[in-house]
């Protein structure tokens, strides 16, 4: 669980009100529930605040495998690092009990399924966790981020079985599901859907359609600050430009341009080798 103590204890060396460091995040009530009583809002909100106080979750978290929230959360980091089995290390200590509520249990199905997808490679295996998932998403009056992830997962494991036109299907789904989704509250994962489409559409040679995505895509990071996603997004919205209108393509250039710069700050090497060897391939300048 989380010791609330640690959280209120930094709040107040660094001369916040509770207000102060609920501000564009949540209600002063949520952070009163969460130093008082414990009650953790979403990973996402959760992760928010966390970084405001400079804590990490390993400083707030004490073992109590009563409730999920906390396992949860640190999932989440270790799926956005792309450590699979890491998440299926810090799952196993928790199962689903009568602690979880419904969106517990989709969060915790969907990590489970995702990293045991990445894994394995066992996409046949992957649809049917997911499409369970869809089963009992089917009866909740609310729309689960989790549900949607579910929507986008079951496309990319139809890709990589070679059922193209099942992916299609379900890439097609996503936009109305998104426009249910509150983007601020799960602006990560929302960006995770967003680059997935702006990526499966590009290799559907859907040019214009993945620069749309993509573009409306960036325009969130924008919006609210982060750079989740923009490194891929602005070199698959590059690429795109290229294939349409040629490697000298101002606007091609831009964004291929953008995405090394914005790859070497998050520091990805691998990706930064490849967006590298791409622009020296077709002489696009990177020094900046």
């Amino acid at each position: 669980m989380i010791d609330g103590s640690i959280i209120r204890k930094k709040r107040r060396s660094m001369h916040l009100s509770q207000r102060d460091l609920a501000a564009n995040i949540t209600t002063q009530t949520t952070i009163s529930n969460l130093e008082n009583s414990s009650g953790i809002p979403n990973s996402e909100l959760f992760n928010k605040i966390l970084r405001r106080l400079g804590l990490s979750m390993d400083d707030v978290f004490t073992e109590d495998t009563a409730e999920p929230g906390p396992y949860l959360s640190k999932a989440d980091d270790a799926s956005k690092n792309f450590d699979h089995q890491g998440v299926l290390d810090i799952l196993k200590k928790i199962e689903p009990n009568e602690n979880f509520t419904d969106e517990d249990t989709l969060h915790y199905d969907f990590l489970k399924a995702d990293a045991e997808m990445w894994l394995t490679k066992d996409y046949m295996g992957a649809i049917f966790n997911y499409n369970k998932m869809q089963e009992f998403a089917r009866n909740k009056t609310d729309l689960s981020i989790y549900s949607v992830l579910a929507v986008c997962q079951l496309g990319t494991a139809y890709y990589y079985s070679e059922r193209v036109d099942s992916a299609i299907h379900y890439f097609n789904e996503l936009p109305k599901l998104l426009e249910q989704i509150d983007i601020e509250n799960n602006l990560y994962w929302t960006l995770f859907i967003m680059d997935n489409l702006t990526n499966f559409w590009s290799k559907q040679h859907e040019f214009k359609k993945s620069i749309d995505f993509g573009q409306r895509a960036l325009e969130i990071t924008e919006k609210y600050h982060t750079i989740d996603f923009a490194d891929t997004l602005s070199f698959t919205v590059g690429e795109n430009y290229a294939y349409l209108k040629g490697w000298d393509n101002k606007k091609a250039q831009e964004y291929l341009a953008q995405s090394y710069f914005l790859v070497k700050y998050t520091g990805s090497k691998v990706a930064q080798k490849v967006i590298k060897e791409r622009l020296t391939e077709h002489h696009i300048s990177f020094q900046w």
